[in-house]
């Protein structure tokens, strides 16, 4: 850690007035490596900004999200420098926006009648990778340009229509070129799905990201042969169930009475999730043994 780069990147950022005042902290495990505080809590007072102060936190997911990542590169589970196209290949041929109407001291003054299909575009340099996400320098929505196309996001149901969505629209610039902040990802569910998991994870799976619950789902093996079950009728169905809502309360008798109001279902073969109430579902199971890694329905109710 280069404790005097970190100082000078904070003071630029002061005498820019790209910040007013922060405070910054690097911690691993419980050992804190650096605390400062930087600039002015109230510039107009000229007050100091001081470790008692209350500050409004926005985008943690990112934070979370990045050290999840890392975490897998540090294992050499994940290559960062690879294109995203590898893991996502709707991503394959990114464009860059090339046009003036978006450039200059006001490159808004043309949002009436914008369209991300309208922009001129010319092939980028190279592909998009995790790094440039993790840096804020892929140019996806960091810039005049991303910015009006976050208008135009239509139905969005599913993960896929997002990613979908973003692969379709220009970039602001050249991957790892420049840097800018894209405000309008939005995404906040964290999921790894595997055949299965090496011991690290399970030994990790009690350890959430902060406030972010992560998730480890182990797909179903036929999905393996998935066109060739299709083909055959040989397959069972691989429905993915989500939790369900309940009501539990307690008898004068001392018993639990758990009363199911519905479930949301995700249907892998459409990808959708849909909601039934209890009138649609056919049985209802339980595992009175339940690891929290592998469901084994050892009772069975028809209702």
């Amino acid at each position: 850690m280069n404790i005097e780069k970190i100082e000078q990147t904070c003071d630029a950022w002061l005498r820019n007035r790209e910040m007013t005042g922060g405070i910054l902290i690097v911690r691993r495990r419980d050992e804190i490596l650096y605390r400062q505080a930087f600039g002015y809590a109230d510039p107009a007072g000229r007050r100091p900004t001081a470790f008692t102060d209350l500050w409004r936190m926005m985008s943690m997911t990112k934070p979370v999200t990045a050290a999840a990542v890392m975490q897998l590169a540090e294992r050499g589970l994940l290559d960062i420098d690879r294109p995203v196209s590898d893991w996502l290949p709707a991503f394959g041929s990114p464009r860059v926006a090339d046009d003036d109407r978006y450039r200059g001291a006001d490159p808004f003054r043309n949002r009436d009648g914008f369209t991300p299909e309208g922009v001129k575009t010319v092939p980028a340099s190279r592909p998009v990778t995790p790094r440039d996400l993790l840096t804020h320098t892929s140019g996806l929505e960091q810039g005049p340009v991303g910015q009006m196309c976050g208008a135009f996001r239509g139905e969005r149901k599913t993960l896929g229509d997002v990613v979908d969505h973003y692969a379709a629209w220009p970039l602001d610039f050249d991957p790892g070129t420049q840097e800018g902040y894209s405000p309008q990802a939005g995404f906040d569910v964290l999921l790894y799905c595997a055949f299965n998991f090496e011991a690290y994870v399970e030994e990790g799976s009690d350890n959430a990201f902060g406030r972010l619950k992560v998730i480890h789902a182990r797909m179903n093996s036929d999905l393996h042969m998935a066109t060739d079950l299709k083909e055959t009728g040989g397959g069972n169905p691989f429905i993915v169930f989500g939790e369900p809502d309940i009501d539990i309360r307690r008898t004068e008798d001392d018993e639990l009475v758990v009363e199911i109001r519905g479930v949301d279902v995700y249907d892998p073969k459409n990808d959708e999730v849909r909601s039934d109430n209890a009138d649609d579902i056919d049985c209802w199971m339980l595992d009175t043994d339940y690891n929290e890694e592998a469901f084994f329905a050892r009772h069975v109710y028809f209702p």
